[in-house]
């Protein structure tokens, strides 16, 4: 049962804040600043091999991880379209996650990345640190009314597949080895063109039309 902090007594991006439980433990669920630098830090050191490379489909070193660049484009920042979570025990950053604002439409990429430790309790239907993360981020693309969100996998990571699912996103196959995969949760149809407004429109252009003849006969 998740233990959820009032929303509106924080602003900004500090109101996803929250508390949950999580199989006999409490995560704090909070927004990254530039103030969690050193857990950030320190999150990266306990990656391993295998997790960085089934999060970006490469290996990055440590030292790239650890960089300014990379940690700024992961904490929130005023003005950015992304918005970033972070899962925390006892003080300890054990996963991320992350929506990036897609320029020009109402749609977002997520990511996500769990320490090693840590990966693997949301088996047998049961919300793991990977699904609480990804509850944030759909909260809040829901509450930014974008029309839907994806993920990208850059490599086979069936794991991966499993959570998206269970929380309803359609999984395709885009490489041409099928071992990239993107997924896709719609929140929100486009809103229809009303029926009054479609007729107006194509009694507008049926009228241009025949005035454009009655001009070509006239010359």
């Amino acid at each position: 049962m998740h233990l959820l902090e009032p929303l509106e007594s924080r602003k900004g991006w500090r109101k996803y804040g929250r508390r949950a439980a999580l199989g006999g433990m409490v995560l704090d669920l909070v927004p990254l600043e530039p103030r969690h630098r050193r857990q950030m830090e320190e999150f990266q050191d306990r990656l391993d091999a295998g997790t960085v490379y089934l999060r970006h489909g490469i290996w990055v070193s440590t030292a790239i991880r650890k960089s300014t660049a990379w940690l700024q484009s992961q904490w929130n920042r005023e003005g950015d379209n992304l918005f970033s979570q972070g899962a925390f025990l006892d003080g300890f950053l054990i996963g991320i996650g992350s929506i990036y604002r897609l320029p020009g439409v109402k749609a977002a990429e997520v990511a996500l990345v769990v320490a090693p430790e840590f990966q693997g309790l949301g088996r047998d239907g049961a919300t793991g640190v990977g699904g609480l993360l990804l509850e944030d981020l759909v909260r809040y693309a829901r509450q930014q009314e974008l029309e839907w969100v994806t993920a990208y996998f850059a490599v086979t990571n069936p794991h991966c597949e499993r959570l998206l699912r269970k929380y309803e996103f359609e999984i395709s196959s885009w490489s041409y080895l099928k071992q990239e995969g993107s997924a896709k949760l719609v929140l929100r149809r486009p809103s229809p063109v009303p029926q009054a407004a479609w007729e107006r429109r194509l009694g507008d252009s049926i009228a241009i039309i025949i005035a454009n003849r009655r001009k070509r006969r006239q010359a």
